[in-house]
């Protein structure tokens, strides 16, 4: 609800992206075991060009020694 929240927010105010916080608490987050566990995770929200549908993304920190991780992008409304 709160990407779909962003990706409204985004539509009307054409901003380019917005970060939602969230933990990994609340996640089943799997990692390959060269990647190891994250933390400082966030999603990415932002808009395609063409049609201004929301995509997002998870970014994160790998804890062993800090380099940014992110996913590839999904379409909000392949959530529902």
């Amino acid at each position: 609800m709160r990407l779909e929240q962003a990706e409204e927010r985004l539509q009307q105010t054409h901003e380019p992206e917005a970060i939602v916080d969230t933990t990994t608490e609340g996640l089943r987050l799997v990692t390959p075991s060269e990647c190891g566990t994250l933390s400082d995770v966030q999603f990415r929200v932002f808009l395609s060009k063409g049609d201004e549908r929301g995509q997002f993304h998870l970014v994160g920190h790998r804890e062993s020694d800090g380099s940014l991780v992110y996913t590839n992008a999904v379409m909000i409304d392949q959530l529902g």
